[in-house]
Parts: structure tokens; C-alpha cells; sequence
């Protein structure tokens, strides 16, 4: 995922596009948007994870934005939410051909109990679908046509882990939620119509379907004229298309047909690589579990550390010797302190041991038990994804990581960011950490870092927000080679008489 952008949710009136880069840093007063901003993903992902019978999940485990009604603008407009998005999403005609990578860009206008209306674009290609209630379709309307459709022969309908209501006929939808669903036969029989006007009257109906067929694929306006003016197969149909420009009504007729036909694939696709993304994002809240003195070993499931870090003893637990060996030398080379379980009675506890002397962690201040799972998560995240993922994206979406930290730990942390980050880069892995913080500390140390050449400028995004007569601005900001944040607020962090 690469960028995103909210409107008319809460005090958000419109974020703009915010790109998302491999740092992105969201900072600002209290109650000024932040939490809106940087809960929106784990949003997304609890929505895509659930079958749910409004537009998002808005209450689920890992946020809670309340109800619908609760969401709405604090200013009172009458617009709808929306939430946009870009991301890249492997694309393929038919199981037989290769696959493309594409960047997509998807708007979401939501209404109460399902997604109003949901627009995608992609090369030069723009889909909107308006919906209705009851699973009714509205509308179609591809890069300004409205298309023909028997809209009353389809429906509307989601399912668990597609965020994008798919359209299906409604006598044949057992292949609704496929990734390769049937083309809108609609689409290929209009495109059809047009070559039977163009081709030579001796051209038979089955070549004439056959190459219409043919040309269906994920392209852009300029690669289909090119394929019309190349066909050998017609050559009145190349020599048609050779006096002719994009903008040709017949042109744009055929090109507009072939995204309609393709439409149930496109949306299969993103569908799928949004639920990818929603696997790959792991969120920890601001408020952390606190550590025990003893907890109970458990069969629970330890795949993915819980969004408040309270199956984080299981997971360290489950690690096998030689993994859980790599983290006590991975905290201790980070922030010179070692973490680990010890088993006792069946029971374990976890330990932090520093200069040879080991302590419970219930022993020790507050903000081990709160900055632990952040650890944990990064070092999951370095050994697991760096090493064995190259082409895959991962997105760390932290809350308050400074919680109880002493400054010098919370510039480990910024260290660690770092660390990962550029590794990342490097591997050809697409990693994003995006937090939210009040501390300076953190800030300063992300200048520092880049101002010592230890991290590029341009993997970091500085979100500032604030607030003006109820209604969030939302400014990025980049450091400079210097370590200096452009156009920084003077005096942000400062206390006002």
C-alpha cells in the first residue's frame, strides 16, 4: 500500500493523499486527528478479516471507531466518508498469461450499511460503480461512458475478506469471489458489434468473436490501438485504427467494453491483494498488556502477536532454541538488553537480563512490558520477512511507542526503525513502519540519523496535524540533507504560556 486518504471521517474534512513511505511519522496535539489517521488500516484489515453487514467493521479487535453515526464529521458535512487508496496489484487475463504488476488506485464513498460507491483506475482506465440497497446495481460508468448492462440481471454481494463488493449474475455466482470470475459477456458481444461495422462482410461471426476475445486483457488505451493497427488477422480493422486517435468514439467504445468485460477479474484481484495486505499489516495499540509475574502455558495460536501484545509469553515460548537464542542477541545488540521466557512448573515468566543479572519483568518499570511487543514485532519482522520474502510488503502500524521510555531507549527504537528499514530496501522488501508519537526525542533522532548518512531522506514522511475551527489539516513534511524538517512549525513541541 502506498498512500491513503480519508475524508469526512471524524475531524478529518480531507487528509489529502499521504503517501506512505517506508517511516511515516504522524505527529501533533492531542485529540488533533492522529489517532483517526493511524487507525484506518487496522480498520481495514478487521473489515476484511470478518463477514460484516455494514460498509466497514467499524468496531472490531483491533480498533474501535464506534458506529457509523459516531464516524460522521464533527463540522457537520453532508458529504459522505471516503477512504482512497493506491497499491500494486498483480493483474492477469486468464490463468495462462503472465501476470503484471499495476498501480491501482481505489476510492471508497460509504454509506451506513454498504460501500455507496467504489471507483477504480488503473493505467489510463477509470471504473466507477455506483450500488444501490437490496444488492442492486446503479450504475457503470467506464472512463466517462455509461455502459450498457443488464444491471437488473446482476447483484451486488460481499463476503469475508473482500473488501470490494463483487457483481455477479444472478443466476450464476458460485464463481463470484474467484480471483479469474466470467467476463461480462456484455462487454465482449459490444466490442463484437463494433468489428462486424469495420471488418469485410466475408469476416465470419466465430473469427470475429474469436479475436474480440483475443483482445480482452489488462492494458491501456495506447497498447490496444497498437494491437488494432498490428492485427494481421483484419486488415481493414488495423487500417481503421491507424487513422484514428484515442479519442474515437469507436475506439473508445471497444476499450470501454473491454474493461467492462474484465471488471469481475479486476476486482477479484485487488480484492486479493488487499486481504494479502491486511495479512501482512500487524498493529499494536497504545496501551500494551503488563507484565505478569507467572503466566500459564497455553495451546493457544502464536502465528501473529496480538494487537495489545498479550499472547506475546506464547510466542516467545513456542519459539524453538535456536530462534529464541537469535532474539536475546537481537535485543542485546539493539538496546543492550536481552529478553526471554524462563519455565518454571509449568508455568513461564518473562525475564529481562542486563550486565549477567536476569529479573522478572514484573520487577521492573513500567515501560519494558509496553515497549517489549514493539521488540518482538520488529525482530519477527527482520528475521522472517527480510530473509525469506523478497518482492513481499509488511506494514507495522504503532501507537505511542515512547510509552514510558527513557529517551536514550526511545532513540534505540528510532535506531531499530532505521535498521530495518534500509535492510528492507536493500533485500527488495517493501517495508513500511508508521507510528504515532509525542516525543521530540524520536523526531530529532530520525534528523540525526539522516543528517549521519545512517538513513535516506526519503524514507521518511513527517505527518503534521492540526487542528483549526474543529477540522483536521494534515501537512507532510521531509527532512533535508541537513537533518532539518521543511517548512517545521516553530515552536511545535514548545509549551504555551
Amino acid at each position: 500500500m502506498n498512500s491513503i486518504r480519508i475524508k469526512n471521517i471524524r475531524s478529518i474534512k480531507d487528509s489529502d493523499t499521504i503517501e506512505l513511505r517506508p517511516i511515516t511519522v504522524a505527529i501533533g496535539k492531542n485529540s488533533c486527528g492522529k489517532s483517526t489517521f493511524i487507525r484506518t488500516l487496522p480498520l481495514l484489515k478487521q473489515t476484511i478479516e470478518k463477514d460484516v453487514a455494514e460498509s466497514l467493521l467499524w468496531y472490531g479487535d483491533y480498533v474501535d471507531f464506534g458506529n457509523y453515526s459516531t464516524i460522521k464529521p464533527y463540522f457537520h458535512s453532508e458529504e459522505n466518508p471516503c477512504i482512497e487508496l493506491t497499491t500494486k496489484t498483480f493483474l492477469s487475463t486468464n490463468y495462462f498469461s503472465s501476470s503484471q504488476e499495476v498501480d491501482v488506485h481505489l476510492k471508497m464513498v460509504l454509506s451506513e450499511k454498504y460501500i455507496k460507491q467504489f471507483s477504480i483506475h488503473y493505467y489510463d482506465q477509470e471504473v466507477i460503480v455506483s450500488l444501490k440497497e437490496n444488492q442492486k446495481i446503479e450504475s457503470i460508468v467506464i472512463n466517462g461512458q455509461h455502459m450498457r448492462l443488464s444491471t437488473n440481471d446482476y447483484i451486488w454481494l460481499r463476503n469475508s475478506k473482500e473488501l470490494i463488493p463483487v457483481i455477479a449474475p444472478q443466476k450464476n455466482i458460485e464463481r463470484a469471489f474467484w480471483f479469474f470470475a466470467p467476463r461480462f459477456e456484455e462487454g465482449v458481444d459490444n466490442i463484437v458489434t463494433q468489428f462486424r461495422n469495420i471488418c469485410s462482410s466475408k469476416a465470419k461471426e466465430d473469427t470475429i468473436k474469436s479475436f474480440a476475445n483475443q483482445l480482452v486483457c489488462f492494458t491501456s488505451k495506447s497498447n490496444l490501438r497498437e494491437k488494432l493497427i498490428s492485427t494481421q488477422k483484419f486488415p481493414t480493422v488495423a487500417k481503421f485504427f491507424k487513422n484514428c486517435d484515442t479519442k474515437d468514439l469507436c475506439f473508445l467504445s471497444i476499450n470501454n467494453n473491454m474493461v467492462l468485460a474484465l471488471l469481475p477479474s479486476l476486482i477479484g484481484f485487488i480484492n486479493g491483494t488487499l486481504k494479502e495486505e491486511g495479512n501482512s499489516m500487524h498493529y499494536l495499540k497504545p496501551i500494551r498488556a503488563n507484565a505478569n509475574r507467572y503466566y500459564r502455558i497455553q495451546g493457544i495460536s502464536t502465528k501473529e502477536l496480538d494487537s495489545d501484545g498479550s499472547n506475546l509469553p506464547m510466542i516467545l515460548y513456542n519459539m524453538d532454541a535456536t530462534q529464541r537464542f537469535e532474539f536475546e542477541q537481537w535485543t542485546q545488540e539493539k538496546f543492550g538488553i536481552e529478553f526471554s521466557v524462563s519455565t518454571d512448573s509449568g508455568h513461564i515468566s518473562l525475564v529481562a537480563k542486563s550486565n549477567g543479572v536476569s529479573i522478572n519483568l514484573a520487577d521492573t518499570g513500567y515501560g519494558y512490558s509496553q515497549i517489549l511487543p514493539v521488540i518482538l514485532q520488529l525482530f519477527l519482522l527482520t528475521k522472517n520477512n527480510i530473509q525469506n520474502n523478497r518482492g513481499s510488503s509488511f506494514i507495522f502500524i504503532i501507537e505511542q511507542p515512547e510509552l514510558h521510555l527513557h529517551p536514550a531507549f526511545q532513540a534505540k527504537i528510532i535506531d531499530a526503525f532505521a535498521g530495518i528499514v534500509s535492510t528492507a530496501k536493500e533485500s527488495g522488501i517493501d517495508i513500511k513502519i508508521i507510528f504515532e508519537t509525542h516525543s521530540e526525542t524520536m523526531v530529532n533522532r530520525l534528523g540525526y540519523l539522516i543528517y549521519k548518512n545512517r538513513l535516506q531522506k526519503e524514507l521518511v514522511n513527517v505527518l503534521i496535524f492540526d487542528k483549526e475551527d474543529g477540522i483536521t489539516n494534515v501537512k507532510s513534511r521531509s527532512f533535508n540533507e541537513k537533518g532539518l524538517i521543511d517548512g517545521w512549525p516553530t515552536g511545535f513541541f514548545s509549551v504555551e504560556d
